[in-house]
């Protein structure tokens, strides 16, 4: 059975500033409660992802790192020619990918264990053979030294990013930036959030604030954040 996924839920946000720099292509949504017993992903009527099969699964509260891999993966699945693999993984290949490179035990295939962006990062390695940066901002109040670097992120290379932290535990899929040019504390990021449980609709999930643009001056101060950037140039177009 093929299941339809929702893509590129950003579209029709407005951009807060005129410097605005969003990834370069297609996605598509992998949240919470998405999974259905399928084994293709469908875009725009041409089947051209093969999903390993998947069952149902329960991952509120510890899957939303996965669903910023999968996230992530679609993006890259979608855009990037002669990859290693052009399947988007499960959770449990995605766990088993960790254990087969002994960076897990082997309790770790089927738990309800988390994943960061350190995990993230060995993943798209070795699912698809392309390296990551992973960028450490001690606190939230760091943020704001870092919009240059995510800037330039999607100028050069537009793919998307991870987002986790300790205190702010919950993964985010980041796929743009708006620079305010007069106050860098202004400066806002596009995230799409994983955490969205039910039949997801573009004009909900937009409306809820479920892919929505975050000033950096909402994140939490308390917390350190891990950003996993893909490094990679895909051919696609802005």
């Amino acid at each position: 059975m093929a299941t339809n996924l929702l893509s590129n839920i950003h579209r029709g946000l407005s951009q807060p500033y005129t410097d605005t720099q969003l990834i370069g292509g297609d996605y598509f949504y992998y949240h919470y409660g998405c999974d259905g017993v399928h084994d293709q992903v469908i875009f725009n009527s041409e089947i051209f992802l093969l999903h390993a099969h998947a069952s149902s699964v329960d991952v509120q509260g510890w899957g939303c790192g996965y669903r910023s891999l999968q996230t992530i993966a679609s993006y890259i699945v979608h855009n990037k020619k002669s990859l290693v693999s052009s399947i988007i993984p499960t959770i449990r290949h995605i766990q088993q990918t960790l254990v087969d490179m002994n960076d897990k035990p082997s309790t770790f295939v089927d738990s309800k264990e988390w994943i960061g962006s350190f995990e993230i990062c060995l993943c798209l390695e070795e699912l698809y053979g392309i390296y990551s940066k992973i960028i450490h901002v001690n606190d939230g109040n760091d943020l704001e030294k870092n919009v240059a670097m995510i800037h330039d992120h999607f100028i050069q290379v537009g793919t998307p990013i991870m987002m986790g932290g300790n205190i702010d535990s919950a993964a985010k899929t980041i796929i743009g930036i708006s620079t305010d040019s007069k106050d860098v504390k202004n400066s806002k990021l596009l995230v799409v959030d994983p955490h969205f449980n039910g039949k997801a609709e573009i004009e909900i999930l937009q409306r809820e604030g479920w892919v929505s643009w975050r000033s950096i001056d909402s994140f939490v101060f308390e917390s350190f954040y891990n950003f996993c950037l893909p490094q990679c140039k895909l051919v696609a177009n802005k």
